[in-house]
């Protein structure tokens, strides 16, 4: 009986203690917390977006320039060799023409003798005493300086000055309008002297009964007066048409050589002044007519400048 009574007030004090303690905590509100006023939070950063990738340009690739060929490879390599050819032709003709040839087609009586009045005045003005050396120095100047210096100044000038080409290409097809116009123009001179049979001013002031020699009645036109002319006249439009810088000194030099020769021609009493004339002037044409009708596609002076660009590419020049 005891221990139901001390059961009993055991329980009545823990219900007591319980309510006691539910009464002193405070409520537990329902919902998200309240928000302090007096707290403020900092906004967040906007997100930064990734910074774009450079543009990218859109550069072709690099142009790989073609290997240069030798001078007797593709179209141009073949052009040159059949000028060559033809200028191996021609010097062959003219050299039979000088020797094999001269006995055979050359007059043996004068078709053109008296000389008119500007041709006699001319004549005793201009002869020498001295016509061997006249004739010597006449040799020299239109069949060994004028040539070696026409060529020569055009390939000096070359060396540095050849573009795309090969330096032997460009050299050949400098030098063959040279060459060629000095053949063709002695062809043209050897064809006038055997038709026109001109007799030579000093067989027709010397003594009647000289002995006749082969080359008496050749004296219409001058052919050491053609050779230097054409020479000077081709290597100067070589000259002019590819911009070389010695073109003045080519067209000086070369024209006072060609009329040295044609001056000492008529000092050494081998031709009149009409003779010498005629001869200039053929060679002159020859001079002019084979590189500005035969190779003027080749003999220019051609700059291509290839730049890159945002879409492409760019090509200028001058052609």
């Amino acid at each position: 009986m005891k221990l139901l009574v001390q059961a009993l007030i055991l329980v009545v004090l823990g219900v007591h203690v319980g309510t006691a303690a539910a009464q002193e905590s405070p409520p537990v509100p329902s919902g998200p917390p309240p928000v302090d006023d007096a707290v403020t939070v900092p906004p967040s950063d906007p997100p930064v977006a990734p910074e774009p990738a450079p543009a990218q340009l859109d550069v072709p690739p690099p142009v790989a320039l073609a290997p240069t060929k030798e001078w007797y490879q593709g179209n141009a390599g073949r052009r040159r060799l059949a000028h060559l050819g033809v200028v191996a032709l021609a010097g062959v003709g003219y050299v039979a023409s000088e020797t094999v040839l001269k006995p055979v087609w050359a007059s043996k009586d004068c078709g053109w003798c008296t000389p008119p009045g500007i041709d006699v005045t001319m004549r005793d003005n201009f002869k020498w005493k001295d016509t061997q050396l006249a004739a010597r120095l006449a040799d020299l100047d239109g069949y060994v300086m004028a040539p070696i210096f026409g060529l020569g100044a055009i390939w000096l000038t070359s060396i540095n000055d050849h573009g795309n080409d090969s330096r032997m290409a460009r050299w050949i097809d400098d030098g063959i309008p040279i060459v060629e116009a000095l053949t063709f123009a002695q062809l043209a001179v050897q064809a006038i002297k055997f038709t026109t049979a001109r007799q030579r001013p000093f067989v027709h002031y010397a003594d009647p009964s000289r002995a006749h020699e082969t080359d008496d009645n050749m004296s219409f036109i001058s052919g050491h007066s053609a050779l230097p002319f054409s020479v000077a006249t081709s290597a100067g439009i070589v000259a002019h048409r590819r911009g070389y810088k010695m073109e003045p000194l080519i067209w000086g030099v070369g024209m006072t050589l060609a009329s040295t020769t044609a001056y000492l021609r008529i000092a050494a009493d081998k031709h009149y002044f009409t003779d010498v004339v005629g001869g200039s002037a053929m060679g002159a044409l020859f001079g002019a007519a084979v590189p500005l009708l035969l190779h003027n596609g080749v003999l220019q002076r051609h700059q291509i400048n290839i730049a890159p660009t945002g879409n492409g590419m760019v090509v200028s020049g001058a052609f």
